[in-house]
């Protein structure tokens, strides 16, 4: 790697940030303020303080590529991957199968000086449901990316292995469309307190940045308190039973819309529940068209500023369209704070409003959980918050 692919890497990242309207590092410095010291060094000039430059340039959109390969491949570089990884793609046929094979030029070794990956190929499958779980019960597979249930007595050559994941999951209400969520906060507390979350391979969410992240902030939840909620409704003045649309991508009918519709129905809320295919419900969630939603995030990286920009009234990722000037000031003092206790005191402020304006009801943080064959070892080395596959160390020992 030489200084000037990871110069312009950085730039990469910028422009990308450009296109998008994503202002992170473009708070803080432009091309200008990057200088090549000599072949292996680069000096990074910026204003103000950023606590987080790392963890913003150790984020997808700022890994470092040949600059080479990019100008080669253009778009078609996530075709044609160039690095210096432990696999090589050989094989990219979406929504078939994506084949890896060993990087025989990989530079990393084991303890014992073995060369890694110990793995020829790795071959990723796009299966699901029941066939994923009848493939690999005939030992087609190997490892699968749910959790199967297991048999104690005659599943004895499989384990199960479980992270957390980097994400916060939930509810949501577009804020910058005129509708009873929008105008009454008496309504969004109502439903925050009548559904509990679905905590199937998941644990209830108190705030938005996830435990996992190792931040000691107020993670105080709203109880599941029904008779509360219908007090609220009666306080807000509207006439029940309300008539609501709450929309989902197909798939989550049962873990987000029944439960919903479920629960908002003892309250005296009519849910008309409304599944759209995946890429036209997040055009219409971007676009702001849908007024009550099944809404989501996760981080790329360790990174505090990323989760709550979501909300920050300048971000394309603000899903909920929410504008708050006093949650924008916060939160860029948020970024510029270099001290633990500084960041605490501003995220738990963030939080207070947040929990009062409610644009998002917090439901809950995945977990991921991996069952594999016993023969199959190193995976738990491979194990992290970003849902990122390591297979140097996994190896295949029958």
């Amino acid at each position: 790697m030489w200084a000037k692919d990871v110069y312009f890497s950085i730039n990469r990242k910028l422009q990308y940030e450009k296109t998008t309207g994503k202002l992170n590092l473009l708070n803080f410095f432009d091309e200008k303020s990057i200088e090549i010291v000599d072949s292996f060094s680069l000096r990074i000039s910026y204003h103000g303080n950023f606590g987080d430059l790392l963890l913003s340039l150790a984020g997808q959109s700022g890994w470092i590529v040949p600059q080479e390969a990019i100008e080669f491949y253009g778009e078609c570089f996530k075709y044609h991957p160039v690095g210096c990884g432990p696999f090589r793609l050989s094989l990219y046929d979406p929504p078939r199968i994506v084949i890896l094979t060993k990087n025989i030029h990989y530079y990393k070794r084991d303890s014992k000086g073995h060369r890694l990956p110990y793995l020829d190929e790795v071959d990723f499958l796009f299966i699901a449901g029941q066939e994923e779980e009848a493939r690999f019960r005939r030992g087609e597979i190997d490892l699968c990316f749910v959790s199967l249930p297991l048999n104690p007595k005659s599943d004895t050559g499989v384990v199960v292995f479980e992270t957390p994941k980097l994400n916060t999951l939930g509810l949501g209400f577009n804020m910058g469309i005129d509708s009873p969520f929008s105008r009454y906060r008496l309504l969004r507390e109502a439903i925050s307190l009548a559904v509990p979350p679905d905590t199937t391979a998941s644990y209830p969410a108190g705030s938005f940045l996830p435990p996992v992240m190792g931040w000691d902030i107020d993670r105080r939840r709203f109880p599941f308190n029904p008779q509360r909620a219908r007090e609220l409704l009666k306080e807000s003045g509207l006439k029940l039973p309300l008539q609501v649309k709450f929309y989902v991508p197909v798939g989550d009918e049962s873990t987000y819309g029944l439960r919903v519709k479920k629960y908002l129905h003892r309250i005296g809320i009519e849910v008309n529940l409304v599944a759209l295919p995946r890429h036209i419900f997040w055009e219409k969630v971007e676009k702001g068209e849908l007024p009550f939603f099944r809404i989501g995030w996760i981080s790329e990286v360790h990174d505090i500023p990323s989760f709550y920009s979501v909300f920050s009234s300048s971000s394309p990722e603000n899903l909920t369209h929410y504008q708050n000037p006093t949650y924008d000031s916060l939160f860029s003092l948020l970024i510029q704070a270099n001290k633990r206790e500084e960041k605490i005191k501003y995220m738990n402020e963030l939080e207070n409003i947040l929990r009062h304006d409610l644009p998002f009801i917090y439901w809950k943080h995945e977990i991921a959980r991996i069952t594999t064959r016993r023969y199959v070892k190193g995976i738990k080395a491979s194990l992290n918050p970003f849902n990122r596959w390591f297979f140097e160390y996994v190896d295949v020992r029958r």
